[in-house]
């Protein structure tokens, strides 16, 4: 090879390498041009080819290779499309991760502002519902409490009381004034109209003629112990009949349905028919005849029963009434659990 062709060989290969130096120089500048800096005022300059073209040209004209002025535009050029094309798919891509965030957030929104109005609508209708149930509650009869107060002065004037010899007892011995007692030692549900008692100015009087012919504004009913050898059942259907009859006889009076008193430990334990279990068992039938308007349902026991539910040994002498003394307790109870409308 002659020197003459060494030497432009050496020439194009040095002018290459001025190219790709002046072009990864170039890169540089492009790829510092196109950052989003920020200017002296704080503003940030659009990226532009325009700029960055000045300058790269200005280095290119400087270049005595016009190899590498062409290599240079190509480049160039190069660079333009490459950016062009990443310029696109970042803002397609951003483009869609916005519209994909917006989305999402979107639909977080409304699903809380759905799930929202379902739960305010839901908690409404469970409120209405709950209230609703409250009113029924509130409305039944059988499930307020009644109200009971202490007896004024002449409150058992027009009371009569109904029963068998333990309201004969409560009647000699208990002291209540102004009222009627058509009571006797054996008296039932089932023996009711074939008995006649004597009541005072009165004179003897049938059930029947009683409860027409005079008006009373409280009755107070205990029966249920000289029934106890007859079928439960059956008496609680009797009890049930003597209710309605009284109030359809009775309409204005308040009935106070009273329980059984309880039998000693003693006696339950050995008496097949008068026991507690079975005198519970009137008891708990006769009590759902209260409706706590009219008719309610009291209970004494509690003045004379030990823990376990039968009558205090020292209250009794014969396992089955309480002693004299007692009744007075009872019906100072009956005083202190008195109905005034």
């Amino acid at each position: 090879m002659s020197k003459e062709n060494e030497k432009n060989k050496a020439l194009s290969e040095w002018g290459m390498f001025c190219v790709v130096l002046l072009l990864t120089t170039v890169f540089l500048i492009v790829d510092a041009k196109f950052l989003r800096a920020e200017s002296k005022d704080g503003k940030v300059k659009e990226p532009g080819w325009q700029s960055t073209q000045e300058d790269a040209q200005e280095i290119i004209e400087s270049t005595p290779d016009k190899s590498a002025q062409e290599n240079y535009g190509e480049g160039q050029e190069q660079e333009r499309e490459y950016t062009q094309e990443t310029s696109g798919e970042q803002a397609q891509e951003t483009s869609g991760e916005q519209a994909r965030e917006t989305s999402g957030e979107q639909a977080q929104e409304d699903t809380r502002e759905t799930s929202g109005e379902q739960a305010q609508e839901d908690t409404q209708e469970a409120s209405g519902e709950e209230t609703s149930e409250a009113d029924r509650e509130t409305q039944s009869p059988q499930e307020t409490q009644p109200e009971f107060t202490q007896a004024p002065e002449g409150y058992f004037d027009d009371a009569l009381f109904i029963g068998d010899s333990r309201t004969v007892g409560l009647s000699e011995y208990g002291g209540i004034e102004g009222a009627d007692f058509y009571a006797t030692t054996g008296m039932s549900v089932y023996n009711i109209d074939s008995e006649k008692v004597r009541l005072g100015d009165k004179g003897v009087i049938s059930f029947e003629n009683l409860i027409t012919q005079y008006s009373y504004g409280k009755i107070y009913l205990m029966l249920g112990i000289n029934e106890l050898g007859y079928d439960k059942d059956e008496t609680v259907n009797e009890y049930k009949a003597l209710v309605e009859r009284l109030r359809q006889a009775q309409p204005e009076a308040i009935i106070f349905v009273e329980a059984n008193l309880h039998v000693s430990a003693k006696r339950s334990s050995q008496d097949a028919i008068y026991n507690n279990q079975n005198i519970n068992y009137i008891n708990d039938n006769i009590s759902v005849l209260a409706d706590n308007e009219n008719i309610f349902y009291i209970d004494v026991n509690k003045l004379f029963d030990d823990e376990d539910g039968n009558l205090r040994a020292d209250t009794t002498m014969d396992e089955t009434h309480v002693l004299g003394r007692y009744y007075k307790q009872w019906a100072d109870w009956l005083a202190e659990n008195a109905i005034v409308k």
